[in-house]
């Protein structure tokens, strides 16, 4: 049995696992009071986020070392490293899966050695074992031993599954902290498969289309071009839901399938028997239903194997270009220092910095041709409608120069109160973001001391319609979303 323990840390063995137990001090608990945080036993030390992520860490240097030497060093795979870390557990589920395969195929050949035990044919030959008792004994131990099989695989797998995402969580969490502000500004989604490469590839178009859209909503409304927008964000709409229409059509199909295919083949497989004159009695039939009921399992989960690699396939392309892209160079960066080490009283300091803005080739995003030349033409019209300040990005392949604050020399006392004050486009959220790392430091030295906080004027934007935007999971919102577009 497995409990919290004095430690009060949750202990796990194979048992516990299969049978759950490692709950029943918990579940105890919870019969006799309401449970609280404190209730709840801590994870072992091998399941705590920090220690999970750092099993990336070797894939994170090779990640490192591609991006330093991109033509002498290979880039790493992210399959390799998770199969060689959770060998084990692979392992193991495998085994216990093999086990409950070979167990559920032989299940259904011992019913017709009880059958021919209960009503004896001259012309079959006698049981293996003749002892109803003995028969009896040997097919629930291979039923309980095939569930005792199904619940460790499934159990070890939950629990990959769980350590798994909390790995790449972390160690995608980290590199978002590190990456460069040029890798920030290069699309995902390259090389996808079939359906999901145009519906990756048009909602990153329709997210970027409509964060820009509520970017520029004050210009946008005061020269009246709405219109032309939503027919851009319409026309990506309409070939993201193309796309998936046509996948899930793949899928119903495949599900029709396998659905007249339970029906069928029974009946096919039965009529084909009788007439090869073959004897349709309880020692065929029973069996054959029990064998055809353990191979329709397999095959009701093609349909949701199918959906899952796909997902797979996208996620692992997209998570591994990721983890590849630039990280910005520390001696690039303002420095984060405590506030000790600032020996004159600055909570901020900057001596002769030159901070870019990276330099990014621009590239039309490759979905259809019919969205394409829609989007082109909205944004087009939009930028001759709006005026300068309009955030419209057209779609061209020309490198522009990008913004540089040069030569910056500035000491802010700790505990003062600062205003940057300047024209439009003068540079001031540049500044700002120079200080936190999103710009590159490409000369004289930039210093942090202590903590800091940022609150960025762009929005955060959800991958969802304006009205998720707006109400933001606050459902009280939803309401008068109504009455503010009346007024």
């Amino acid at each position: 049995m497995t409990s919290a323990g004095s430690t009060g840390r949750i202990r796990q063995d194979l048992l516990s696992l299969v049978t759950f137990s490692w709950m029943t001090s918990t579940m105890r608990l919870g019969a006799r009071k309401a449970l609280v945080e404190e209730d709840l036993p801590q994870l072992n030390d091998a399941q705590v986020a920090g220690l999970l992520r750092a099993s990336f860490g070797k894939y994170e240097e090779q990640c490192a070392a591609h991006q330093a030497s991109p033509q002498q060093v290979k880039a790493p795979s992210l399959y390799g490293h998770i199969f060689s870390h959770y060998a084990a557990s692979f392992t193991a589920i495998t085994l216990l899966k093999i086990v409950e395969v070979v167990l559920s195929i032989l299940s259904p050949l011992v019913i017709p050695q009880v059958i021919q035990f209960l009503a004896p044919k001259p012309d079959k030959p006698p049981p293996f074992v003749n002892n109803g008792y003995a028969l009896a004994f040997i097919l629930f131990g291979m039923i309980v031993f095939q569930n005792l099989c199904t619940s460790a695989w499934q159990a070890l797998h939950q629990n990959m599954s769980l350590s798994l995402r909390a790995a790449l969580v972390g160690s995608l969490y980290r590199k978002s902290l590190r990456i460069s502000s040029k890798s920030r500004k290069v699309p995902l989604a390259r090389n996808l498969g079939a359906f999901f490469k145009i519906f990756t590839q048009t909602l990153d178009d329709r997210t970027k289309l409509l964060r820009e859209f509520l970017y520029g909503i004050k210009i946008i409304k005061f020269q009246a071009v709405e219109e032309v927008f939503a027919k851009g964000i319409a026309a990506i709409r309409h070939t993201q839901l193309k796309a998936l229409r046509r996948f899930t059509v793949m899928l119903f199909v495949i599900v029709l399938c396998g659905f007249f295919q339970k029906i069928f083949v029974p009946i096919i497989s039965f009529v084909t028997y009788g007439a090869i004159n073959g004897s349709m009695d309880g020692h065929v039939i029973f069996p054959a239903l029990a064998l055809f009921q353990v191979l329709f399992g397999p095959l009701e989960m093609v349909p949701s194997l199918i959906g899952t690699f796909i997902s797979i396939s996208v996620s692992y392309k997209r998570i591994s270009e990721f983890t590849c892209t630039e990280e910005s160079p520390a001696n690039e960066l303002t420095a984060r220092l405590s506030t000790d080490a600032s020996t004159d009283g600055s909570a901020i300091k900057i001596d002769g910095g030159t901070f870019t803005w990276e330099v990014v080739q621009k590239h039309a995003p490759s979905t259809s041709k019919k969205q394409s030349k829609a989007a082109k033409k909205a944004a087009k019209k939009a930028a001759k409608d709006a005026s300068a300040e309009t955030v419209v990005e057209t779609q061209g392949s020309e490198e522009q120069e990008p913004f540089k604050l040069e030569d910056v020399n500035l000491s802010i006392p700790r505990g003062s109160l600062v205003a940057v004050v300047g024209s439009v486009g003068s540079g001031k959220s540049s500044f700002l973001s120079a200080l936190i790392g999103g710009m590159r430091k490409t000369a004289g030295s930039s210093s942090v001391f202590g903590s800091i906080a940022y609150c960025a004027q762009e929005p955060w934007i959800l991958t969802g319609t304006i009205e998720e935007n707006i109400v933001f999971s606050d459902e009280s919102v939803r309401p008068n979303i109504a009455k503010a577009v009346s007024a």
